[in-house]
């Protein structure tokens, strides 16, 4: 990031954590509900693996890597583990420059939110979007945002939603959503279509991409983008582990309590085989992790902890 990116707004930034000569963190407050640490850590803190004492209960890392940084990544992936973050998702960019309209469609159904829409707009964004890793613009944010934001709407019910934002010539597509029930209408390849050619005056649009969202990466390679050399890896600590580890437990199985730290889960009788097999499809599609097989027996399914280990050891043998 810039000097100005970091240092932008009066009172944004605070030095509230360590500071040594091997290791260096500072704090920003965010637009996106969220407060950005940032930190310089050198080898010698790296090899050491020297802790990071953080007041936050729950906290996201993210590390940009090049293509040709693998070994650099690696050990930044070691030093994170011992810091008791897990890896939870790989998004990586996709970008394309301007070109000239091939078509001319009826873009009369796109329009950008009125006043009354934003609590509904915010309200489907958390409700199909990760809070922690998708950076969910507040209310405010999404009211700054307004010209940038396009929508799709069927009797007056939103649709379909493409929110971008513009940073100069460069266009962010931040979040592409069909609602399920209008899906199959060509919402989504329209107002697609749309963003791309409603600013003439961008050069370049940037769009970052699960590696699993097989569907999106196709839908740009249709629209002209190309992957690019950066990928993201995103961390989450312990304390959002098992809360989505929770999550899943209880969509499992709603009537027990899993946030019991006591309790055996295979011996209490609150999972059986089948509910494994269930656990093992959830736990992979959620956290982005092809589970050993031969670890999947009832020891591994004891506890919050054990799941969470089942995820690590799975995690490092790919």
């Amino acid at each position: 990031m810039t000097e100005r990116d970091i240092f932008d707004n009066k009172d944004s930034c605070f030095f509230d954590n360590q500071t040594d000569e091997n290791l260096f963190c500072f704090y920003k407050k965010s637009n996106h509900d969220f407060k950005n640490m940032f930190f310089y850590a050198n080898n010698t803190a790296l090899l050491s693996q020297n802790p990071i004492v953080l007041q936050e209960g729950n906290y996201v890392t993210e590390v940009i890597v090049l293509e040709n940084e693998v070994e650099k990544s690696l050990q930044i992936k070691n030093w994170l583990n011992s810091q008791g973050n897990y890896h939870y998702h790989t998004v990586f960019r996709m970008y394309r420059l301007q070109k000239e309209q091939e078509e001319d469609l009826n873009y009369s159904l796109i329009q950008n939110p009125e006043e009354h829409d934003f609590e509904a707009l915010l309200n489907i964004l958390e409700q199909n979007f990760d809070k922690y890793t998708e950076r969910i613009p507040t209310l405010e944010k999404l009211k700054e945002l307004q010209k940038s934001i396009h929508l799709i709407k069927v009797d007056n019910e939103i649709a379909a939603i493409f929110l971008t934002e513009i940073k100069g010539t460069t266009k962010n597509l931040l979040f592409w959503l069909v609602i399920s029930k209008f899906r199959g209408k060509g919402y989504g390849e329209l107002i697609f279509k749309y963003c791309l050619n409603c600013d003439p005056e961008i050069k370049r649009y940037i769009s970052w991409i699960d590696i699993r969202n097989e569907y999106s990466i196709k839908k740009h390679i249709e629209f002209g983008f190309v992957k690019d050399r950066i990928s993201n890896s995103i961390y989450l600590n312990k304390n959002i582990m098992n809360e989505k580890i929770i999550k899943i437990l209880e969509d499992t199985r709603p009537e027990f309590d899993f946030n019991d730290e006591k309790a055996n889960f295979i011996t209490a009788g609150y999972l059986d085989s089948f509910d494994i097999i269930t656990l093992v499809v959830d736990i992979e599609n959620t956290f982005e992790v092809k589970i050993i097989g031969a670890l999947i027996v009832p020891e591994s399914f004891y506890n919050v902890a054990s799941i969470l280990n089942l995820i690590e050891v799975s995690k490092n043998a790919s």
